[in-house]
């Protein structure tokens, strides 16, 4: 599929941004990580705004140990989609990944006023805060997550300490 992809992409005229993030993410589905960085790379010099194309290419640098270039790829992610809140969760993850427990709930945060109310990412938030040594924090966070989803198990897991 992405070979297909490719020499559409190269019989064609100027491709735009969303043709080269296509072309990154059927590379990605192949497990061909070097191919689908050039493509998204492409993506971002045809519209360095392009935030889907700049959160993938964050989230490879992560894979790669690349901590500079992957927060500063999630910014430029964020600052594209200001609305969006899926950088911000990714940041999150990363951060809370690489030990960074305070920058994880910032961008925790940063992604719920964005509008990501997920028990997931509420859970994620609640565990920061904990590792960051927050306890009165992360229990008014629980608090304020199991009363929009008091039927979540892993909410309710952290009641008992379970992670």
């Amino acid at each position: 599929a992405a070979t297909a992809y490719a020499r559409l992409l190269a019989a064609g005229s100027s491709p735009r941004a969303e043709d080269w993030y296509r072309l990154g993410h059927a590379y990605l589905q192949n497990e061909e990580a070097v191919s689908a960085r050039e493509a998204f790379g492409k993506a971002l010099k045809a519209d360095p705004k392009h935030a889907p194309s700049a959160l993938q290419l964050a989230r490879l640098a992560a894979e790669r140990g690349e901590t500079d270039e992957a927060r500063r790829l999630f910014a430029v992610s964020m600052e594209a989609a200001p609305d969006s809140p899926a950088a911000c969760a990714a940041l999150g993850e990363f951060e809370a990944r690489a030990g960074a427990h305070d920058r994880a709930v910032q961008a925790y945060a940063e992604a719920i006023l964005r509008g990501d109310s997920t028990p997931s990412l509420r859970h994620a938030l609640v565990l920061a805060l904990q590792a960051a040594g927050k306890k009165e924090e992360a229990a008014e966070a629980l608090k304020h997550a199991l009363r929009e989803h008091p039927l979540d198990e892993r909410l309710r897991g952290l009641l008992k300490g379970d992670r």
